[in-house]
């Protein structure tokens, strides 16, 4: 990691965080994952709000890296070295995809670009980009719209045609919607009113707006767990009754199935090899109040003491 030469406030541990993270997937080749695991980068010392905003920084950031890559590469003067491309991308998306203020965006980011050795002599370059960014997205000339990679677009193209390729990005540069799974013995009518969104099957909310899930109603009374749609169809689709089977969830983390099947009576064994994902799996466990016995371990060296009626097996792409 690069030295910091000078302490940033509190509110900027999550932008430098994302920074990091950054730097080494693009300068040192590290995926995101590993990255959140190394303790130099500090993200483990995050709280649990704070994680979730960086998280969601990064994954905006990374999912338009190509469209700003394409607008930089009009507007820049020569060379730029990595680090500041980093935080140049972070910053677009604070102004594209997050709408954040101008004054905001002109402060947080001349306290990082000035905090780290490598950028410090660059701050009147960053802020000169972050001005015509702004510039540029209130003439339009900016927009945050999601570009497919050349090889593949020019694939789609051939068989879907310009037009149909431009529609099919438009719709991917909406953000994604957020799925919940809600207990049994809660009704969907009128619980999420208050938010944009519809229930899609009986146990199950579509959240279409992007809002902080802590302050989503029934998130810290353990009322629903984020879940996909698809990936609930497995449990929703059993072909017999689930109460009171002995079931053993084969990689479980972070625990969607587990929670549904413990919804629906069932006595669950939940095992994962991951650390991490278990980890996450326990803080929703204690969230959600339900009682289930869970294992961090490979499943090829478990060995129970009885057999159980049904396993789930969900393993890894």
């Amino acid at each position: 990691m690069e030295r910091e030469i000078k302490e940033l406030p509190s509110k900027s541990k999550v932008l430098r965080t994302a920074y990091s993270i950054f730097v080494n997937v693009f300068k040192r080749k590290i995926s995101v994952r590993e990255s959140k695991e190394n303790k130099s980068i500090k993200y483990l010392s995050l709280s649990g709000p704070d994680k979730a905003k960086c998280n969601d920084l990064v994954q905006k950031a990374l999912r338009h890296t190509l469209q700003f890559d394409q607008w930089i590469n009009t507007v820049k003067k020569g060379r730029m070295r990595v680090e500041l491309l980093c935080m140049l991308r972070l910053a677009l998306t604070d102004i594209l995809l997050k709408k954040t203020k101008k004054k905001v965006t002109l402060a947080k980011y001349s306290d990082l670009v000035f905090s780290l050795e490598r950028t410090r002599h660059s701050k009147d370059q960053l802020r000169y980009y972050i001005h015509l960014a702004y510039s540029d997205f209130e003439k339009k000339k900016l927009k945050p719209v999601f570009l497919i990679e050349k090889e593949i677009r020019e694939a789609l193209v051939k068989q879907y045609g310009c037009k149909n390729l431009k529609n099919i990005e438009l719709i991917l540069s909406k953000p994604p919607a957020q799925d919940f799974t809600v207990k049994n013995h809660i009704s969907l009518k009128n619980y999420f009113s208050d938010f944009n969104g519809l229930s899609v099957h009986s146990s199950h909310f579509r959240l279409f707006q992007n809002v902080s899930l802590r302050e989503t109603k029934g998130y810290h009374s353990g009322d629903w767990w984020v879940q996909s749609l698809s990936a609930s169809l497995p449990v929703e689709l059993a072909p017999f009754c689930l109460k009171g089977k002995n079931i053993l969830d084969v990689c479980c983390a972070p625990g969607g199935k587990s929670f549904q099947l413990v919804d629906r009576g069932a006595h669950v064994t939940s095992i994962d090899k991951s650390k991490r994902r278990v980890k996450l799996m326990r803080e929703n466990l204690d969230r959600l109040n339900f009682d289930l016995k869970l294992i961090c371990s490979d499943v090829f060296d478990y060995n129970p003491n009885f057999f159980f009626d049904v396993i789930l097996l969900d393993p890894p792409c």
